[in-house]
């Protein structure tokens, strides 16, 4: 966060590291939080409260109080947070929404008034979500989001709505490694970096329109030291 703090998701809460202490405090998760409470994904709100995604739901941690809170579904409020959903990953993009992965879909959520749109996969236009789960989320320099699903990843134009996917091909070595994608991350540079399990890693050449992979191979230097890739930090 701002102050230098680190912030770590576990199985049942968050962990902050204070790093003018060198000193470790597990938090619990918010009350009334029930469930499969496994923290997948952290945002820094920028305002002193941190956006806490769990496979049950959504908490809102204050940094300063040290409290949280469970984000609740309101029946009452048709544009509020969608019921039943499993969160997977979390961004902020340039104009402030958030952005939010979900086993069921992409939610955009206009957090001050709390209005969330729901993005779903539809058979009948091809340019929709293509799949439902959402496993991790990026924003270029463009203001594009960059979306991972198991079926691989895609770009997503919040002027025209419109998901364009990026897949792997079996006969062509500039494609995609793999389409299992566990994270995606953006540089400095705006080079866009995608990871999966067993495949390595690849590298979006936007120059070209295809992708550079990185993979392990024993003895060469210069490789990946193992093929099992979860997250990716630049």
């Amino acid at each position: 966060d701002k102050h230098g703090n680190l912030w770590i998701g576990k199985e049942d809460g968050v962990i902050k590291y204070d790093r003018s202490t060198h000193r470790l405090m597990a938090l619990p998760p918010a009350p009334n939080n029930t469930g499969e409470q496994a923290v997948t994904a952290l945002l820094d709100l920028g305002n002193g409260e941190i956006l806490i995604a769990a496979y049950n739901g959504l908490s809102i941690l204050d940094t300063r109080t040290l409290t949280s809170r469970f984000i609740t579904h309101d029946p009452n409020k048709p544009q509020g947070m969608p019921n039943g959903q499993s969160f997977l990953s979390l961004a902020k993009s340039q104009d402030g929404a958030i952005w939010i992965g979900t086993r069921q879909g992409l939610i955009k959520a206009d957090w001050d008034k709390q209005i969330f749109q729901l993005y779903l996969p539809n058979a009948d236009n091809p340019t929709s979500l293509p799949e439902n789960a959402v496993w991790a989320l990026d924003e270029d320099q463009d203001g594009s989001l960059w979306v991972g699903s198991h079926a691989g990843m895609y770009n997503f134009n919040p002027k025209t709505e419109k998901f364009r996917l990026y897949a792997n091909a079996p006969n062509d070595k500039r494609s995609l490694a793999g389409n299992y994608t566990w994270d995606i991350h953006f540089d400095k540079d705006n080079f866009l970096w995608h990871c999966r399990d067993k495949w390595g890693v690849s590298l979006y050449d936007r120059n070209h329109y295809n992708f550079i992979r990185f993979k392990q191979d024993y003895g060469k230097p210069g490789t990946l030291a193992h093929y099992a890739k979860r997250k990716i930090f630049t």
